[in-house]
């Protein structure tokens, strides 16, 4: 694409804007002198006329009159090109489409910790969506807050990261998240929530780091998304739930032993769990279609967070240094 093609793409794009936010031609000479930017209504009128005939520095100032980002539109620009044609491409970018309603907000999010000396605690931070008013994909901000001390400043240390929040139409929203740096990369993924249409409260999705924990291994992470910051009791919850990795729940006749003399447990859970048991095991698995109600509630949700607090199930899908040893053995045998 060559400069011309460019600034034509670019014109486009604001005529686009206007249209879909009914700024006339007048409103956005208004507009750009609230800004301290001078251009006329006769100069917005020949670019559209006539794209090639307007000057960057002319587009620059129409961008801040209406509060585009003129990189950002590039990006979008950019990224065009190498999409498929928009009838056979099933993610959406842009937004101003209406599947994006209702998702610029703060939301935040749990998952357990991947750090030996923490291991099973809750990690929290908080994501953040905005729209870059510009027909580009959705900013997406995260700040995690490891409870990892930071040397140099002796207060709990926090990470940063920056992307992109993308909606697929086949019911998925995606976020890639970069930390320059700590060098570190976050791949998020829901189950599109439809804010357009619904409220939202909570959802489980999974995420993806490249490096966590001391060894900095990458692991896949169940995430915990929410509307509201989760009290003390909520977060605990929580904790158990994320821990539900398989449709049945392993667990040690220790520990079980323990859950089912805890106090306060519902007679009716604690009989699905007996039915659900055969011989006696070193390790149980308790499948879940044993216990489960006909329609999952608020007790059942509770008493399965902790059932899962006692289990053995895991925290995290962890790679490890050891599995990593293991693909060349298979690849190349004996060396």
């Amino acid at each position: 694409m060559n400069n011309q093609e460019y600034v034509k793409k670019i014109v486009s794009y604001i005529r686009s804007y206007m249209e879909q936010n009914n700024i006339t031609q007048k409103k956005l000479e208004a507009l750009c002198k609230e800004k301290d930017v001078a251009v006329s209504q006769g100069t917005i009128s020949n670019i559209f006329a006539k794209p090639s005939s307007a000057r960057l520095s002319t587009l620059i100032n129409i961008c801040d009159g209406l509060d585009i980002s003129l990189s950002s539109l590039m990006k979008n620009i950019e990224l065009s090109q190498k999409l498929p044609d928009p009838s056979s491409n099933l993610m959406i970018y842009d937004t101003s489409d209406p599947s994006y309603r209702g998702y610029f907000k703060k939301y935040f999010i749990y998952f357990l910790s991947t750090d030996e000396k923490n291991n099973g605690e809750l990690v929290h931070g908080e994501l953040d969506f905005k729209n870059r008013n510009a027909p580009s994909p959705c900013e997406a901000s995260l700040e995690l807050y490891t409870g990892e001390p930071n040397t140099d400043t002796n207060k709990p240390r926090t990470k940063s990261y920056t992307g992109d929040m993308v909606i697929s139409r086949v019911g998925c929203i995606y976020c890639n998240l970069i930390s320059y740096e700590y060098g570190d990369i976050w791949t998020l993924a829901f189950i599109h929530l439809q804010l357009n249409i619904h409220s939202f409260i909570g959802a489980i999705g999974c995420g993806i780091t490249s490096a966590s924990g001391s060894k900095r291994f990458p692991t896949i992470h169940k995430v915990f998304l929410s509307s509201t910051e989760l009290n003390e009791e909520q977060q605990r919850y929580v904790s158990g739930l994320l821990r539900l990795y398989r449709d049945e729940i392993t667990i040690s006749k220790k520990q079980l032993n323990a859950f089912m003399n805890h106090s306060g447990l519902d007679l009716k859970f604690k009989s699905n769990i007996e039915r659900a048991l055969t011989t006696p095991e070193t390790f149980y698995n308790i499948p879940l279609n044993m216990i489960q109600p006909p329609v999952p509630n608020e007790k059942y949700a509770q008493e399965l967070s902790l059932l899962l607090q006692y289990s053995s199930m895991p925290c995290n899908d962890k790679i490890t240094k050891d599995e990593t040893d293991l693909a060349p053995c298979i690849i190349s045998p004996g060396k």
